[in-house]
């Protein structure tokens, strides 16, 4: 499972893994 923090360097690039992270967590409850 990859973490939902792993490159830090672009606000954008944080932005994608934080919103997928977003997304596996509510397919995950749902």
């Amino acid at each position: 499972m990859p973490s939902c923090v792993e490159h830090n360097s672009n606000l954008w690039v944080v932005s994608i893994s934080f919103f997928s992270c977003g997304v596996s967590t509510v397919h995950s409850i749902l």
